[in-house]
């Protein structure tokens, strides 16, 4: 199915009335594609094997979804600044378009409605709950400034530093479980249940509470996919496991007020800058909501993608065993190119804005595209190459500006001690099934493998 994508004349498209026609040879791709498989780029090849411009995307069609990269290649190529009629959407695909919007957070918002707004069903579910107060994603400065200062100790590198060893007790223990096996399902055994157990952790919660987190970190990510996704079935889902979450929050905040412990629950109740008032139950429960899907789901995705990275990369994979003081630059080369957040969202207001030719209007949502700007060859020439000697100090996969990834900190931690123990307890790991059929999950906005099983030696 084709979408309207409005694309600015200069673009490589002809404008004919409302209609957009490419204007170059559509059995030659632009440069881009000469390199790399075939397959890795269906989603921009039509039915008659004809290279397609960005306006001929269905960018809800599952490919699109599960493998962008391609069609942002094209976007930056020939469409940096698209209008997505379906989705009512502008993206940003270029590096300094991103770049800029994330520097000016007073014209590109981050205050939008919650999930469920304006739907009288959904809102009526929700009234059953708590109120949803918007803290650290959903909110400009200075409301935002306020919250981060409250919670930025709980994640400075003092405070991940004192985590480190309990970080590495639940390494060690994960892979107590499985390396007995010689084999391991990496996604659901390992890579999900780092950052999972982490974050339970410093809750204050059980472990084994880890799928339930698990659940409501992909509810939360599909909330922000948008009704051109979402079935209604999975929208009023979606709106019960809020309500679920929230009380089950409620309650562990309300032992913490009886009875104060060590943990992050207990600090944000105990909060204060500046005389301020301390944070009420509503902002404590989107704080936690955005440490679980922050926390557990783009970790995750990091580190169960590095992992195969390494494996299709196996004189760097070798390179990084030899010298393990390499994984801490072969990360920052994996999450470049993993980006396990594809993109954010942002809504003009103010003024109108001008994007590489494009005018925004007032009142517009975009997305600026992390995916597209870490693969902007005008900053990392070959971007599609995995180089773990690269300088990848202009990534952008933890964000920019104000709205910067406030547990940076924590997630590096985690990916590194995680690779640290892997190669201390494991050797010779190699994948159980052909690379090319581990999939990438058509999951809206998150870069996650649905499987990687592995086969290795102990130690």
């Amino acid at each position: 199915m084709a979408m309207t994508i409005r694309c600015h004349p200069e673009s490589g498209l002809r404008i004919t009335g409302n209609r957009a026609v490419p204007t170059w040879d559509r059995n030659r791709p632009p440069d881009i594609f000469l390199t790399g498989s075939r397959k890795d780029a269906e989603s921009v090849f039509n039915e008659e094997g004809q290279f397609m411009h960005p306006n001929e995307y269905d960018l809800t069609s599952e490919e699109a979804i599960a493998h962008p990269e391609p069609v942002f290649d094209a976007m930056r190529k020939r469409c940096p600044v698209p209008y997505v009629e379906a989705m009512d959407t502008y993206m940003l695909a270029r590096y300094d378009d991103v770049k800029a919007a994330m520097r000016d957070p007073l014209t590109f918002s981050s205050d939008r409605p919650f999930f469920g707004a304006g739907d009288p069903e959904l809102e009526e579910l929700q009234a059953s709950g708590y109120p949803q107060v918007p803290t650290l994603t959903m909110t400009d400065p200075p409301i935002h400034t306020r919250y981060r200062k409250l919670v930025n100790q709980a994640f400075s590198p003092k405070a991940v530093r004192a985590l480190e060893p309990s970080m590495r007790r639940i390494v060690h223990d994960l892979i107590d479980g499985f390396v007995e096996r010689g084999s391991v399902e990496f996604v659901s055994e390992f890579a999900s249940l780092v950052p999972g157990y982490i974050i339970a952790d410093a809750l204050g919660l059980a472990r084994d509470e880890q799928d339930r987190f698990m659940g409501w970190a992909d509810d939360f990510v599909d909330s922000i996919q948008g009704r051109e996704i979402l079935s209604r079935e999975r929208m009023l889902e979606i709106q019960h496991h809020v309500i679920d979450f929230q009380k089950f929050f409620a309650n562990e905040i309300e032992k913490r007020e009886q009875a104060s412990g060590d943990d992050l629950i207990s600090a944000l109740l105990a909060a204060r800058v500046g005389g301020e008032r301390p944070l009420d139950r509503p902002e404590i429960l989107d704080l936690i909501r955005v440490f679980l899907t922050a926390g557990n789901e783009t970790t995750a995705s990091w580190i169960s993608g590095t992992m195969r990275l390494l494996l299709s990369h196996r004189s760097q994979f070798e390179e990084v065993l030899a010298d393990r003081n390499l994984i801490p630059a072969m990360l920052e080369e994996s999450v470049r190119l993993v980006s396990p957040a594809r993109w954010t969202r942002r809504t003009i207001v103010g003024r109108p804005v001008e994007m590489s030719g494009t005018v925004i209007p007032v009142g517009a949502t975009v997305r600026p595209l992390w995916t597209s700007a870490n693969r902007d060859e005008a900053y990392f020439p070959e971007s599609a190459t995995f180089d773990i000697h690269r300088d990848t100090s202009a990534h952008m996969a933890f964000g920019h500006g104000v709205h910067f990834c406030l547990g940076v900190n924590l997630a590096r931690a985690e990916a590194r001690i995680a690779f640290e123990v892997l190669f201390e307890r494991l050797h010779d790991i190699r994948s159980a099934v052909p690379l090319d059929d581990v999939r990438t999950l058509p999951f809206v906005g998150v870069n996650r493998l649905a499987t990687l099983p592995l086969r290795f030696a102990a130690t």
